[in-house]
């Protein structure tokens, strides 16, 4: 159940019936004890006479009062019993895969560390390494001398590099010395392959929902999401492998 809010209190419904409780204890108080001249009294009213006359004031504030302070109070706590009780059934009920990714952040999972940037100065020897010690990588992050991220390459793009360089019968130190900036210059050289290679990715921030990344890589038809920083430097990375298994603790 939500925590009350001190505030709901303070609805002009609920100011109403308290406006009005206090005009009657004050009209009570005044037909009480504040002295009441009886038109057409004589010598022989009685004091039973004047208790009697006060009763029918009171009887008559007291029902008008009544109905309106009643009614009042019915709308006031009726509506707050309705609200708690829509909301206990909302709270019964099970959220949609969509709606419990909208309660996730990025941050939350939390998205796998990128230790692994390149710059387009950087040489094809220095990649292979990297790809070959650490095969769980398949894309290579390269980012501009600011570290922001510039794009996004498939590990297939360096060895479709080296594939065509071979073929063109260059000496392999030659083809592992060339650099980053010659791969990207090779795809665009290539649109088809360029498609595929370069660019399948989107980018995220921490405090965005898992929703939002889902559906970015979804319209992307892409399956990695890389995560910046406020200064969008590129610091992990999630897939669309993440955002199952985040389903299935769902459950």
């Amino acid at each position: 159940m939500r925590e009350r809010n001190p505030r709901d209190w303070k609805t002009p419904e609920f100011c109403l019936v308290v406006v009005m409780l206090a005009v009657l204890v004050l009209l009570v108080g005044i037909v009480l004890w504040m002295p009441i001249n009886i038109p057409a009294a004589d010598k022989t009213t009685t004091g039973k006479d004047l208790l009697e006359y006060r009763r029918t004031i009171l009887t008559v504030i007291i029902t008008a009062f009544g109905a309106w302070v009643g009614a009042g109070a019915a709308y006031f706590f009726g509506r707050e019993n309705l609200r708690e009780a829509a909301e206990s059934l909302l709270e019964m009920r099970q959220l949609t895969p969509r709606e419990f990714l909208r309660r996730i952040q990025v941050q939350e999972i939390p998205p796998r560390k990128l230790t692994w940037r390149v710059k387009k100065s950087d040489n094809i020897r220095d990649i292979l390494e990297r790809l070959r010690k650490d095969p769980s990588y398949w894309f290579i992050p390269v980012v501009t001398d600011k570290n922001t991220l510039e794009t996004v390459i498939h590990e297939e793009a360096v060895w479709r590099f080296i594939d065509s360089k071979t073929e063109e019968k260059i000496e392999r130190d030659k083809i592992v010395g060339a650099t980053v900036s010659d791969v990207l210059d090779y795809l665009k050289g290539n649109e088809d392959l360029n498609k595929v290679v370069s660019g399948a990715y989107v980018l995220v921030s921490m405090d965005q929902s898992l929703a939002d990344a889902a559906d970015l890589m979804d319209d992307r038809n892409v399956s990695l999401a890389i995560v910046r920083d406020e200064a969008g430097i590129p610091v992990g990375f999630i897939t669309t492998k993440d955002v199952r298994e985040a389903l299935f603790r769902s459950r």
